[in-house]
């Protein structure tokens, strides 16, 4: 039998946790290693005598005990020879070239991100190699890949940013390369494989051009702007191969005195061109791996390729910011309007008039579940999206959307990683939640308070999260047990968040003052005069004016950043936004300080590199000073801010 024939879902669960305990790792690799240089321990074959091994140390170690504890010894067997076997394949990612640190790692690391690098310079920088202006959205049934004969601006382009979530992480590819080290016994990782790896798995995008405008028309006067946007819409990558489907619109709104037109493209529909989205890299890895053909071949895979994405993994950092707020904060205290992502708003505003469930209700549960992520994936239930809907349950609630007519598909699989599918079923899910409660959900008290103390609703809460003990959950109170703590906060957190979603709109961030004079995007800098991003928008306004928060959140910084002069950011449980060339000094809040949406922060002001008094204002799908991949543009996230 081969040790990769045992690597099974458990054992995936059980990578993903001892990434986490380093020191535990770094000992059993050092002894390891020290044994196979000793020929004590095999490297690619041997396979016989590494059993024989562990058996001898699991004897010694339990001889005593045996006439009490037989059935004992053998489950403890078949668990050390499983904790084995991963050790035997993994090495710290903090250490590249081995089991100590070497001065050589941070050079091998600039390597991984030179090969992955956004940047193209001439040398091979893979996440822009195939990025491709197409004149329009593929067709059903039809695919732009593999074909390169369109204009390529090696450039990741996206307006949302999909593009960024979908590219080849340097953590993925070292990876790769390490479980290959191990399972071919090697004792380092070649520059050649580094290579091979990055070209192989590297994304290939294609965009289209379409045209966005922005007006406002105050009593001062008025302004309007035509702006170039580009959209992916077909994306094959290690995360899937997707195709995205756009439609045009426009929106109108009052901000303060002043009338708010937006036309642009919205995002309506996601379509897998895969029925199991990472496809792609698990045949590649059974390749280079020689997993093919063995007796477990697909749990082998899907095993091994869990653990070599988890590096890259985006959404376990977006949710250990989240539980880290939560931790301090209640989620009503770090929400507002403009928390939910833009381009989910209409579906959530969909899913009310269907369900009869309010967008604000939906988005505090959804906001808790996977800080709206739609490629999200517990590694413990396999749940996914951005409503986590469970593996087993998932095909039957799109089929009964279908019947409904709000989705249409040839397999579930197409529209599975679809945003607005999983918000329409989540959605569906808690109605009927509600229903098994004993509530119909446009019986609710949903207009004044009476939701938040109505136990049914509660109870949904728990259904939906799938507590087993979810009917006997009422107002303020779950039943006793070890959990009863944990789980009264994430009802309450639901709650909370609820509350904040419906009472704070979002407002703007200088008000009385919407003249955009620089939009987010390419530009020619006022000063430098050559043309680069531009990841913010410039507001025009007279120095001295109160800047105000448009969400509710928690201060992370306050202090002069190169460029930006005096600055101001704050976090919620979505975004980080930045606000730059303030007023010296000016600073109302500290770093810390829970603020709440309308609240001035500091004064406008002319400082950094500015020509002139305005504000320039940020927002941050991550940390700002991630600024180049997390940027995104900020009058999508204000649309209807007051």
């Amino acid at each position: 039998m081969d040790y990769r024939d045992s690597f099974s879902e458990q054992t995936a669960k059980e990578v993903s946790h001892h990434l986490r305990t380093l020191a535990e790792r770094e000992a059993m690799l050092r002894y390891l290693k020290e044994r196979r240089r000793a020929g004590n321990l095999p490297g690619r074959g041997g396979k016989k005598l590494f059993r024989s091994l562990l058996l001898k140390k699991v004897f010694t170690l339990l001889a005593p005990f045996l006439p009490f504890a037989v059935v004992f010894l053998l489950i403890l067997l078949l668990l050390v020879l499983l904790v084995a076997a991963i050790y035997a394949t993994m090495c710290p990612f903090t250490f590249l070239t081995g089991v100590e640190a070497s001065p050589l790692d941070p050079k091998i690391k600039a390597k991984y991100e030179e090969l992955v690098s956004t940047e193209w310079k001439g040398k091979p920088a893979w996440n822009v190699a195939d990025t491709y202006l197409v004149p329009d959205e593929p067709a059903p049934g039809t695919a732009y890949y593999p074909r390169t004969d369109f204009e390529n601006p090696h450039k990741l382009l996206d307006r949302d940013r999909k593009d960024e979530e979908l590219k080849l992480r340097w953590g993925t590819v070292h990876a790769v390369c390490l479980y290959w080290q191990y399972v071919k016994g090697e004792k380092e990782i070649p520059d050649w494989l580094r290579e091979k790896v990055a070209r192989d798995l590297h994304p290939y995008f294609y965009y289209i051009k379409r045209t966005e405008t922005y007006s406002v028309s105050c009593p001062k006067g008025s302004h309007s702007e035509t702006y170039p946007v580009y959209l992916l819409v077909e994306a094959r990558t290690i995360y899937g191969y997707f195709q995205y489907h756009y439609k045009e619109v426009t929106e109108t709104y009052q901000s303060g005195e002043c009338t708010v037109t937006h036309r642009y493209w919205r995002l309506e529909e996601t379509r897998s061109l895969w029925p199991d989205r990472f496809w792609w890299i698990k045949e590649y890895l059974k390749d280079l791996y020689g997993f093919r053909g063995c007796k477990k071949e697909e749990e082998s895979a899907e095993a091994v390729r869990k653990w070599v994405m988890e590096a890259g993994e985006g959404f376990t950092r977006q949710m250990e910011w989240l539980e880290w707020l939560l931790g301090h904060y209640a989620l009503g205290d770090v929400v507002s309007a403009v928390t939910v992502p833009p381009e989910y708003r209409p579906y959530l505003e969909e899913a009310e008039r269907v369900f009869g469930v309010p967008w604000w209700f939906l988005a505090a549960l959804f906001q808790t579940e996977s800080s709206w992520n739609p490629l999200a994936i517990n590694p413990d239930t396999g749940c996914f999206g951005i409503t986590q809907q469970h593996p087993a349950y998932w095909k039957g609630r799109w089929e009964e959307l279908k019947r409904m007519g709000l989705i249409n598909f040839n397999t579930p699989e197409e529209l599975q990683w679809d945003p607005r599918a999983q918000i329409l079923a989540g959605a569906l899910d808690l109605r009927n939640k509600l229903r098994q409660a004993g509530a119909d959900p446009r019986d609710v008290d949903w207009k004044g308070d009476g939701w938040k103390d109505d136990p049914r609703v509660w109870k949904a809460i728990a259904a939906y999260k799938g507590w087993a003990n979810w009917d006997r959950v009422g107002v303020n109170s779950v039943p006793p047990g070890p959990r009863a703590k944990e789980e009264l906060k994430q009802l309450r957190d639901v709650i909370s968040g609820a509350e904040g979603f419906k009472s704070s709109p979002g407002r703007w961030p200088v008000p009385g003052y919407h003249r955009v004079i620089s939009r987010y995007g390419v530009r020619r800098h006022p000063i430098l005069g050559d043309y680069r991003p531009h990841y913010g928008i410039d507001i025009a306004c007279p120095e001295g004016t109160p800047v105000v928060a448009v969400s509710n959140g928690v201060v992370t910084y306050v202090g002069w950043v190169p460029g930006y002069g005096y600055c101001v950011q704050y976090r919620d449980a979505t975004y980080e936004y930045l606000y730059a060339h303030l007023k010296a000094g000016s600073s109302r809040v500290k770093v810390g300080d829970h603020v709440n949406a309308g609240e001035v922060l500091a004064l406008s002001g002319n400082t950094g590199l500015s020509e002139g008094p305005h504000l320039h204002f940020g927002v941050y799908r991550g940390e700002v000073g991630d600024y180049k991949t997390n940027a995104v543009d900020p009058l999508k996230v204000l649309g209807g801010a007051q």
